[in-house]
């Protein structure tokens, strides 16, 4: 719990520290939704709304599909946290010349998972340290990926074609 609110202080202070500098006019990060223990995404544009941002095993929710709404690209410079997790999926907009680099400003939360219990997502994680952030704000992670994250693709590998094709037909309802 202290760890939590250590990380919660620290994302306040840096929110807090680029509002003030004018380095960007917004902050998408965390904020509780009500229920106990739940995170939504919060938009912060000013200083004095920055104790809405917060931290703790209910962040599971990717922030960066909001970074291409043309209503938060309309407010400027974006400030975005996240966890390795959150921070792979903006490596994919921005190869994909969806998002650029120079677009934000990036506050990287080391992360040891999130959900209660762990999400499935969180266990096979390769990237509690994100990389290539503007700020990393928590102790470094030390904690390896679950082995067996292929499994149910390797079973499936496995099986006859007939087999495969059946799964498929399951799964698949437009193929």
């Amino acid at each position: 719990e202290r760890v939590v609110q250590d990380l919660t202080e620290q994302v306040r202070a840096t929110a807090r520290e680029l509002l003030e500098q004018d380095v960007v006019k917004v902050v998408l990060g965390y904020g509780p939704t009500g229920a106990a223990g739940d995170m939504a995404p919060v938009f912060v544009r000013r200083v004095e709304d920055v104790d809405r941002l917060g931290l703790n095993g209910g962040c599971f929710r990717n922030l960066a599909v909001y970074l291409n709404k043309p209503e938060l690209r309309k407010l400027g410079k974006c400030a975005i946290g996240g966890k390795g997790g959150d921070r792979r999926a903006l490596n994919v907009l921005v190869a994909g010349n969806r998002l650029s680099r120079e677009d934000g400003y990036i506050i990287g939360v080391n992360c040891d998972g999130v959900g209660d219990p762990l999400l499935r997502k969180c266990r096979f994680c390769v990237v509690h340290n994100p990389e290539d952030c503007d700020a990393v704000l928590g102790d470094p992670v030390d904690m390896a990926a679950e082995e067996g994250q292929f499994a149910e693709v390797e079973a499936l590998e496995e099986k006859s074609l007939d087999e495969r094709w059946e799964f498929w037909r399951e799964k698949c309802a437009d193929c």
